[in-house]
């Protein structure tokens, strides 16, 4: 999965990228430090009346023909039509969710042992397999001023000032200058708008967008 993450470096920093591995590495160069723990939800939680619901929404005629037309959408390379099905299905499939017993419910049987959630640590170390400065993000912040470090190197479009970055760019994870991982602690839906999430999705947007902040 790729992700869109902010790594803080200070202004002190001779080379901006030797800055990011450092801190981006974690444990890999400081075995010994030790890093916050934080809980996690659960995949578990809800898990039986989500997978309730998207079978009775896809066993349904609807379903059925919802399927066809993403299905023909994806053929054509309509992306826009696609999503305005998968939108409509999501819908469907978060009405019956809603009304199941298990909804917002773990599973006793999971390795979470019930209680619906796990207790990570935040070694940046722990959380990627590999980045780049940019990456699929390229540019994101070209509407700042480029910044050179201290080997002469600029990123343009890449590295800006905390106070030039736009309050509406939200990233899935920050790395501070002291080294410590902060993410969204869930996957929220890319087809819906904020205001049609479940109640616990919007709680952990509203969150997540003030601890960017903070």
């Amino acid at each position: 999965m790729h992700m869109l993450v902010f790594v803080f470096v200070r202004d002190s920093v001779p080379n901006v990228r030797d800055e990011v591995e450092r801190l981006i590495a974690g444990s890999e160069l400081a075995p010994n430090k030790e890093y916050p723990t934080y809980q996690k939800r659960c995949f578990c939680v809800g898990e039986l009346a989500y997978g309730d619901s998207l079978r009775a929404i896809d066993d349904s005629p609807r379903g059925i023909a919802w399927h066809n037309q993403i299905n023909a959408a994806r053929e054509a390379g309509d992306e826009v039509l696609e999503n305005s099905i998968l939108r409509e299905r999501m819908l469907a499939i978060q009405e019956l969710q809603c009304l199941h017993p298990g909804y917002e419910k773990a599973d006793p049987e999971c390795g979470c042992g019930g209680v619906g959630f796990h207790v990570y640590s935040r070694d940046p170390s722990r959380h990627h397999d590999w980045w780049d400065i940019g990456g699929r993000w390229n540019g994101v912040f070209s509407t700042t001023e480029d910044i050179i470090d201290g080997d002469g190197d600029n990123y343009p479009g890449n590295v800006a000032r905390v106070r030039d970055i736009p309050t509406d760019t939200l990233p899935a994870a920050i790395i501070t200058a002291d080294g410590l991982w902060y993410e969204k602690l869930m996957y929220l839906s890319n087809f819906l708008d904020v205001e049609e999430w479940l109640p616990y999705e919007k709680e952990e947007y509203q969150r997540w967008g003030r601890q960017v902040a903070d």
